[in-house]
């Protein structure tokens, strides 16, 4: 018979989890140009509250405050058009940062 047991594994200081995600990316065309000015929602899915940011003149975008503990949906609007919308998971344990690529179809 095998027993299996549980290490606990222990952390230092610099091995804790920050409670705070970023998120970064760019808003794009469906050529891939950028869309500066374009702007992009995040809607915080425990509160609905809704975050506004504009693209700078290269289409990015930043955001430093997302709560590891909830989930988040990210899209990008400019001149009525509007990207899919893409889910910023709670479960995605991997990184601090998720990086973001919104595309709208500019040609319709």
């Amino acid at each position: 018979m095998i027993t299996l047991g549980y290490v606990m594994p222990i952390a230092s200081a610099a091995d804790k989890i920050s409670p705070l995600r970023n998120v970064e990316g760019k808003v794009l065309d469906s050529n891939d140009n950028a869309i500066p000015g374009a702007i992009v929602y995040i809607r915080d899915m425990n509160t609905m509250k809704v975050l506004n940011l504009f693209a700078d003149n290269s289409g990015a975008f930043n955001y430093e405050q997302l709560l590891r503990s909830t989930d988040y949906r990210i899209w990008a609007e400019y001149k009525g058009k509007k990207s899919p919308e893409k889910l910023l998971s709670s479960f995605d344990n991997i990184t601090n940062l998720f990086q973001v690529r919104l595309r709208i179809d500019t040609t319709k």
